[in-house]
């Protein structure tokens, strides 16, 4: 199940002070702020680009 937010796997609660990863990474460790339970998570981030010429050159 995707979720765009990080949530415990141990009590359900989102990760308030996770701060978003900026590349993909297939394991991850972190500690639960609301249980201090460690868990595992990985994150799949994606960018998309358009880009265009400027009219006035």
């Amino acid at each position: 199940m995707q979720k765009e937010n990080l949530i415990c796997p141990y009590c359900g609660e989102e990760q308030y002070t996770h701060e978003p990863d900026s590349f993909t990474a297939h394991l991850c460790y972190t500690q639960c702020e609301h249980c201090d339970k460690w868990f595992l998570y990985s994150v799949n981030v994606t960018r998309e680009y358009e880009a265009w010429q400027d009219k006035e050159e």
